[in-house]
């Protein structure tokens, strides 16, 4: 590899080889096979009325007094066996602990 001529053509082939490299990446980068399509944002909903009805099975708890506060808000979902209120109940005089 002393030769001078050999060296130019060594160097001239590799500077081809990069020069086609990197105008294969600038050519990918700018021409990609991907069509695109502009996007649209908005906002839809569907909806459904209908007429129907529920059907529960509620024991009232019988109190003689007191008050009850809710821990649960409106439409809260509560667990089987869960509580969605607290009582607080007066105790007769004769019932108060010590």
């Amino acid at each position: 590899m002393n030769s001078p001529l050999l060296r130019r053509l060594a160097a001239s082939a590799i500077a081809l080889l990069l020069l086609l490299y990197v105008g294969y990446q600038v050519y990918k980068s700018h021409y990609t096979g991907i069509q695109t399509e502009t996007a649209s944002y908005f906002t839809a909903s569907d909806s459904v009325q209908v007429n129907g009805i529920a059907v529960r099975d509620e024991v009232p708890l019988k109190s003689s007094g007191g008050v009850i506060d809710y821990v649960l808000s409106s439409g809260d979902k509560v667990a089987k066996g869960g509580h969605c209120g607290q009582g607080l109940f007066e105790r007769a005089a004769g019932d108060r602990p010590p």
